[in-house]
């Protein structure tokens, strides 16, 4: 009898963490959160895909400085609308931890950077975007760009 409660047990775990092995490693995305955010105007945002992150840099010509956080979201283009892409723990960017560092693109200058996809499932081939959210219903959206 312990034999077979130990062999249940040990399948069900083995079942339990293939599942969550898969669970983990699936493309979810839920709608977007800002579909009714304004475009900041001026800022041109570019993203270039590299195998584990994703390297961007931006332009201000806004009129005022841009003063944002660490937190972006990364958006997916499906069927003509954008989704937000979720981590492997089916969080949004505004459900994540972010260490609290403001950034700065002054009126007339530039800023670049880095966003990590390590906490991200393997991108399905399609058009992108990252996301910062603004103050006052206002969003910095980076320019579309493609992964294959």
């Amino acid at each position: 009898m312990r034999r077979v409660v130990s062999i249940v047990s040990v399948v069900l775990c083995a079942v339990l963490l293939a599942g969550f092995f898969v669970w983990t490693r699936s493309f979810r995305t839920a709608p977007s959160e800002y579909a009714s955010a304004v475009p900041v105007s001026g800022a041109t945002w570019q993203v270039q895909p590299a195998q584990t992150q994703l390297d961007w840099s931006m332009y201000n010509e806004s009129g005022a400085d841009l003063l944002f956080g660490e937190q972006m979201a990364l958006e997916y283009q499906k069927d003509g609308t954008w989704v937000e892409v979720l981590t492997r723990l089916s969080r949004r960017a505004s459900e994540r931890s972010y260490t609290a560092i403001g950034r700065e693109c002054p009126n007339g200058g530039s800023t670049q950077g880095t966003f990590s996809l390590n906490e991200y499932p393997a991108l399905r081939a399609g058009t992108y975007r990252l996301v910062i959210r603004m103050k006052e219903g206002q969003a910095l959206f980076s320019q579309p760009f493609v992964i294959s």
